[in-house]
């Protein structure tokens, strides 16, 4: 469980009007960051732009990849850094990748492209979070 909690790993975020490699472990909600092919991600994020093949087995057991891909919404925006992006976490889940969801393949809409997403939760708000926080310090039972 400890170095399930521990895990960190080199994460690319748009940050002050550029792209920089930071710590997963600073990723916070609201970043932008590149979903890369090979990268387990460290944080919930919903797609923006772009597609990946995601394996969710170790969330759900099942061995099977998905498809996550963009968020309706988010395709018809610009993208520009006042804009608005609503997310329905009961409609929009192919577009959210969970933690600890390693993605197999990120697929860019276009050649020489990037596939974003913006972080929607971090740290024990995770969906890895809250599992190790409930094996961690279980409810008591009544």
């Amino acid at each position: 469980i400890a170095r399930l909690a521990q895990f960190v790993a080199k994460a690319r975020v748009y940050r002050e009007s550029r792209w920089r490699s930071i710590s997963s472990n600073e990723i916070v909600p609201g970043d932008i960051i590149e979903v890369q092919s090979g990268q387990t991600m460290n944080c919930d994020v919903c797609i923006l732009r772009g597609s990946a093949v995601v394996d969710e087995s170790t969330l759900t057991g099942e061995s099977v990849p998905v498809v996550k891909s963009a968020l309706s919404s988010a395709s018809s925006t610009h993208l520009a850094p006042d804009s608005e992006v609503s997310i329905e976490f009961d409609q929009d889940d192919r577009s959210i990748i969970y933690a600890p969801t390693k993605v197999v393949q990120s697929k860019p809409c276009r050649r020489g492209d990037i596939v974003i997403a913006i972080v929607i939760r971090s740290g024990f708000q995770t969906a890895k979070g809250s599992l190790i926080s409930s094996l961690l310090f279980p409810s008591p039972s009544t």
